[in-house]
């Protein structure tokens, strides 16, 4: 009996470990913005990764990565500048590199960057237990932000953040 018990408690406990405790989960009832959603995907991707303070307020700072009045833009970098990360730089892991050339500006750093947005919201959307109708709803949305803003972009040809959320969009 005691061994019953005690394979029972530790299959508990295991479960409980093992389940991810950060990805934000949404009711199946519910109405998920996509400003929630997008904020939710970053904020879960930086936290995994275990990304610095210091180097998300740095990709934060490049202007020239986020159009002014693109909502997409103004969530991702809002998730970036609230991110309360890690002090410690060896534990940083994931995006890690792609966020590194961010800070070289440049057309190699806006690759990077949209590697980085296509891959947390990639991750989010497996994740965070959405209905089909939900997703849906959100992709839809995500696809008509990014057209919106990238008919905005001045400075280079595509916007990072509205091309990583609009490729994030047609993985089913």
């Amino acid at each position: 009996m005691t061994i019953r018990l005690f394979l029972l408690l530790f299959t508990i406990s295991f479960t409980a470990c093992t389940i991810s405790q950060n990805t934000p989960t949404y009711k199946a009832n519910e109405t998920v913005s996509m400003d929630t959603f997008l904020q939710d995907a970053i904020t879960e991707g930086l936290k995994r990764d275990k990304i610095t303070t210091d180097l998300a307020l740095e990709v934060a700072a490049v202007d020239s990565f986020f159009v002014q009045k693109c909502n997409i833009c103004k969530n991702v970098r809002k998730a970036l500048k609230e991110h309360e990360g890690f002090s410690n730089e060896s534990e940083m892991s994931g995006q890690v590199a792609y966020l590194k050339k961010v800070k070289g500006k440049g057309k190699p750093g806006k690759l990077a960057f949209q590697n980085v947005v296509k891959s947390y919201l990639d991750q989010h959307f497996e994740n965070a237990g959405l209905t089909a109708k939900q997703k849906e709803a959100i992709q839809t949305k995500l696809k008509e932000e990014a057209k919106k803003g990238e008919m905005l972009v001045s400075v280079y040809n595509f916007c990072p953040s509205c091309t990583g959320a609009e490729g994030a969009c047609k993985v089913k």
